[in-house]
C-alpha cells in the first residue's frame, strides 16, 4: 500500500511539471504577442506624425478630403494595433496561475517499512522407534566426550546440578551429520560444546533426515532419556 501511495505521488508530481512547463509556455507566447503588438501599436503612431507631418496645407475641397481620408485611415490602423495588444493582455491575465514548482511540493514522509516477527521455530522433532535405539547407542558410545563437556561446564558454574540440552540432527543420505543444533537456556557454552560433539556422529547409511532429542546431565554424570 505504501508503494502505491508512493507511485501516485511521484505521478502527480510529474503531471504537475508538465502543466507548469505548458503554462510557461502559454505566458511566453503571450508576452512575444504583446511585445508584437506594442511594435505595430509605436509604428502606427509614426506612420500618424509622419503623415501630419507632410500633408501640405489643403488649398482646395479635394486636398482637404484627401488629407481626411489620410488620417482616418492612420487612426484605424492605430485602433487597430491598439485591439490587438487589448485581446493578448486579456488573455494573459485570464490564463491559469502557474502551479507550485515541483521541487516545493510537498512528498510523502518516507516511513520504514515495520520489520517483520520472527518466524517462530518448529518444536524439535522426537527420535522415532526405529532410531531411537542409535540415538541411545551413539550417546554411549560418545559417553566420554558428553561427560566431558558437561564436567567443563560444571566447573565454571557448580550450580549446574541438572541441565537439559535439546539436540536436533540433520542427518543426510550416508549417515554423516550435515548440521547440528543444541540449545539450553541456562548452559549456553554446554550447548555449544554438546554441538562440536555430535557433529562427529556417524549413522548407518539411510537414516537420513532430522532428528530432534534432549540429553540430561545430572551432577556430574549424562543420563539418556527414555524413548517410547
Amino acid at each position: 500500500m505504501y508503494k502505491n501511495d508512493m507511485e501516485a505521488a511521484q505521478a502527480r508530481i510529474t503531471a504537475l511539471e508538465a502543466e507548469l512547463e505548458a503554462e510557461t509556455q502559454r505566458r511566453q507566447a503571450a508576452e512575444a504577442e504583446a511585445r508584437a503588438a506594442q511594435a505595430r501599436l509605436d509604428e502606427a503612431e509614426l506612420q500618424l506624425r509622419k503623415l501630419a507631418a507632410t500633408v501640405p496645407t489643403p488649398q482646395s475641397a479635394d486636398a482637404g478630403r484627401q488629407k481626411r481620408v489620410a488620417i482616418i485611415g492612420a487612426v484605424f490602423a492605430l485602433l487597430a494595433a491598439l485591439g490587438g495588444m487589448l485581446v493578448v493582455l486579456l488573455n494573459a491575465s485570464s490564463a491559469p496561475q502557474p502551479v507550485q514548482p515541483a521541487s516545493y511540493i510537498s512528498r510523502p514522509p518516507q516511513v520504514p517499512a515495520a520489520p517483520l516477527p520472527p518466524e517462530p521455530r518448529p518444536a524439535l522433532p522426537g527420535p522415532t522407534r526405529g532410531n531411537a535405539q542409535q540415538i541411545s547407542l551413539m550417546q554411549r558410545k560418545h559417553r566420554a566426550a558428553l561427560r566431558g563437556c558437561y564436567m567443563a561446564a560444571f566447573k565454571q558454574d557448580p550450580t549446574l546440578t541438572k541441565v537439559r540440552v535439546d539436540v536436533e540432527l540433520d542427518v543426510s543420505a550416508d549417515g554423516e551429520v550435515a548440521e547440528a543444533t543444541a540449545r539450553s537456556p541456562e548452559a549456553g557454552d554446554l550447548a555449544r560444546c554438546i554441538r562440536e560433539t555430535v557433529l562427529g556422529w556417524t549413522f548407518p547409511a539411510g537414516q537420513a533426515g532430522i532428528i530432534g532429542f534432549p540429553i540430561i546431565f545430572r551432577g556430574g554424570t549424562s543420563k539418556t532419556p527414555d524413548v517410547p
